[in-house]
């Protein structure tokens, strides 16, 4: 059986992407559907949780663009007042 082979293909393997549901067994159809829609569930939760970590990692390089900026006005800032109470 194609599907059976392709549905021990993918759980030995972990790809999602080589899922066959054809079968001329009449009587694995339905078992084939229900594991296609599973198969299916998993690959929404993997694109979710890639979308997340995309969305995650901008945050992270916004948050750190702005740590920086503030670094440099602060170092800016300090150098300033340092060099007024120089010439005081």
């Amino acid at each position: 059986h194609d599907a059976l082979d392709s549905l021990n293909a993918l759980v030995r393997e972990g790809d999602l992407t080589r899922w066959n549901p054809k079968s001329a067994d009449a009587q694995l159809a339905p078992l084939l559907q229900g594991f296609g829609m599973v198969i299916d569930t998993l690959r929404t939760f993997v694109r979710e949780i890639n979308e997340a970590a995309l969305r995650l990692s901008s945050s992270s390089n916004q948050v750190l663009a702005a740590s920086t900026q503030y670094e440099s006005s602060s170092t800016e800032q300090a150098a300033a007042i340092h060099e007024t109470t120089a010439t005081m």
